[in-house]
């Protein structure tokens, strides 16, 4: 894949993971300051553990995604991992929002996609295989295979 374009799909994907951790962020909030608006449709018991938990999430989506478009190759996997936490998360809350769980879940999939098209070129050097006469080249054993005596 052409090296730019794959610089492209990182950078896209670290902009959708850091707007899929705004979001988790905003629900999180709406969960604490109008514990009526989701009381219906949630599947955990307490409000305010679920609130508190999805923000915290949403803002370590918000890091990664920062880290990432800022250059950081470290931070590609765990924006992956976390991706495929926010589909698994939004594929269990299909029933009750299920266009807005459709939508997340096809954000987390082009993170993935993005994210590993990078990660898999990742430490990948082209080896040129042209060899230069002059330089000796080792056997196996480690001596020199031109005219060792």
């Amino acid at each position: 894949m052409n090296k730019t374009r794959v610089g492209h799909m990182v950078s896209f994907g670290a902009l959708m993971l850091m707007l899929a951790g705004a979001f988790n962020v905003l629900d999180g909030v709406v969960a604490l300051a109008n514990p009526d608006y989701l009381k219906n449709d949630l599947l955990v018991g307490d409000l305010t553990a679920w609130g508190i938990g999805v923000a915290l999430f949403g803002a370590i989506q918000l890091l990664c995604g920062a880290a990432v478009l800022l250059g950081s190759e470290v931070a590609l996997w765990p924006g992956i991992v976390l991706a495929a936490l926010n589909a698994v998360v939004h594929l269990a809350n299909v029933a009750q929002s299920p266009v807005w769980s459709v939508a997340i879940i096809v954000a987390d999939g082009l993170v993935i996609y993005g994210f590993a098209a990078r990660g898999l070129t990742v430490g990948v050097e082209m080896v040129d295989t042209e060899r230069d006469e002059d330089v000796p080249m080792l056997d196996t054993v480690g001596t020199s295979a031109q005219g060792s005596a």
